[in-house]
């Protein structure tokens, strides 16, 4: 039988508060360079739910993600999670 007053250490994710891109001429850009090259792995949610994303800027609150061929920018509450790989 498990213990109800064990005590578990949640870890939560770290997330970052700055703009991050993978488009080459967007600012964000040389942040995800930064968080990639310390082996993490960047995880962009748009109102908790995980987006494929080009570009994240959680202070703007936008998303741009590829909508078949055209670039769609989409607004709501945006956090970056970062997973070290």
């Amino acid at each position: 039988m498990s213990d109800l007053f064990e005590r578990r250490r949640i870890r939560s994710q770290p997330t970052f508060h700055g703009r991050v891109s993978t488009n080459r001429a967007d600012t964000g850009f040389q942040n995800y360079l930064n968080l990639t090259a310390d082996n993490q792995k960047v995880h962009v949610f748009l109102d908790w739910v995980e987006q494929h994303a080009v570009t994240a800027d959680p202070d703007a609150g936008i998303v741009e993600i590829y909508y078949g061929a055209q670039l769609v920018t989409l607004r709501g509450r945006v956090e970056i999670k970062l997973e070290r790989d």
